[in-house]
């Protein structure tokens, strides 16, 4: 009999088997790892360490950005460094299983992820209410601790959340198998890079989006953390529906074009389990609104939730708000250049009597007020003076001068 033929299918198996071995999930997340991306960055949890990062915690607005499904807590850069930029405290982490942070051989389940985010609000000593801001997998992490921690909780941010979609209204128990596992980087690793990009209605603006990802292919337990995720992910109705009855301020911000957890197959259940809840629809996004369509994000996001309007604006952003009857514009240049040419409807007050005609800008107390001179210096001053005094003011970067709407005469 020629055995030839079989052995070498066997030995081709065997070879393709090491090779995927070899190309995924050979690092191991120890203390010389974490010691090279740098030991400040961590701190011990209850089942290993959590990766964080931290700015400006000083401030009474705290914001915790929870990521999603798989993609750790970098999915968060634009509206992370924007908030931080605009001097809001923001605290961002990865959680198990995912990004810088342990891998636990665990159950991995949404209790667990809210307990780790507390644990870590405990380990900086933060003890005042924070807002929770979690994105598709990490709607379902923000209900949790809204139910178990109610007390740490100042609003509710959810970001095309999970939690309401799920067909299963109960968790598998059954744990994960090494045959699972190997059986998942198979059938899934060669592609699960590629399929990010779908969380995207336009993908091709995304250049190098899959490629970050290769990256966590690379760690030990993230198979492991992903099957278990979804085998103990189920419906959470009636979570949601007791975070619906309580006094917790609640949003949600979806793509209108979002094929993942899409809009319309639960906005009928969203009014029915949350009647308090307020929905904001982005235009034109997929799945993540916050970077598909950051600018529209951010005007939701820091305008209508947070009240903060930022201080500075371009020329083109202000040439769409001077469409809207809610902005003032006011020009603090001189009597002379003003009437030389001007923002039509602008209210003139020099720089030099701002101080002491402030009160006049008091019936625009409720409006957002952005503030001109000729390059964008003089309003910077004047900006600053009138969010002191409690106005919404936002300086125009580059003045008249870059102003690209009517002017007069």
């Amino acid at each position: 009999m020629n055995y030839t033929l079989p052995l070498l299918s066997a030995l081709f198996l065997l070879s393709s088997c090491n090779q995927t071995k070899s190309r995924y999930e050979y690092l191991e997340k120890n203390d010389a790892f974490r010691k090279k991306i740098g030991k400040e960055n961590f701190v011990r949890s209850s089942h290993g360490f959590t990766y964080y990062e931290s700015q400006n915690m000083e401030h009474d607005e705290i914001l915790v950005f929870i990521h999603g499904f798989s993609v750790p807590s970098y999915i968060w850069d634009e509206t992370y460094f924007e908030a931080a930029r605009r001097g809001l405290g923001v605290l961002r982490l990865d959680l198990y299983g995912r990004g810088y942070s342990s891998n636990p051989n665990i159950a991995y389940k949404d209790v667990l992820y809210a307990d780790q985010v507390i644990e870590l609000l405990q380990s900086l000593n933060i003890t005042k209410k924070v807002n929770f801001i979690g994105l598709s997998n990490g709607g379902r992490v923000i209900s949790r601790i809204a139910l178990k921690y109610p007390n740490t909780v100042k609003r509710l941010i959810y970001v095309a959340p999970g939690g309401f979609h799920d067909a299963n209204t109960e968790p598998d128990l059954t744990p994960v198998s090494q045959s699972e596992i190997n059986l998942f980087i198979e059938e899934n690793y060669s592609t699960i890079a590629q399929g990010q990009l779908a969380d995207f209605k336009y993908p091709e603006r995304f250049t190098g989006w899959d490629t970050k990802y290769e990256e966590l292919l690379k760690y030990k337990g993230f198979a492991r953390a992903l099957i278990s995720t979804n085998k103990n992910n189920f419906l959470l109705d009636e979570i949601n529906k007791k975070i619906g009855t309580t006094n917790i301020p609640h949003f949600v911000i979806w793509g209108d074009s979002d094929t993942v957890l899409p809009l319309d197959a639960v906005k009928k259940k969203l009014n029915m389990l949350m009647p308090k809840l307020k929905l904001f629809v982005i235009k034109d996004s997929g799945h993540l609104p916050h970077k598909e369509q950051t600018e529209q994000f951010n005007s939701v996001f820091f305008n209508k939730i947070f009240n903060i309007i930022n201080r500075d604006v371009t020329a083109s952003q202000a040439r769409k708000m001077y469409e809207s009857s809610e902005n003032v514009f006011l020009d603090v240049r001189t009597k002379a250049e003003h009437k030389q040419s001007s923002i039509p409807n602008s209210i003139l007050i020099p720089l030099d009597q701002l101080p002491y005609k402030v009160d006049e800008l008091e019936k625009y107390k409720t409006n957002n007020i952005i503030v001109y001179c000729r390059v964008g210096n003089r309003s910077q001053f004047a900006t600053q003076l009138l969010i002191d005094e409690g106005f919404k003011a936002s300086n125009l970067l580059g003045g008249i001068v870059d102003w690209t709407g009517p002017v007069t005469p």
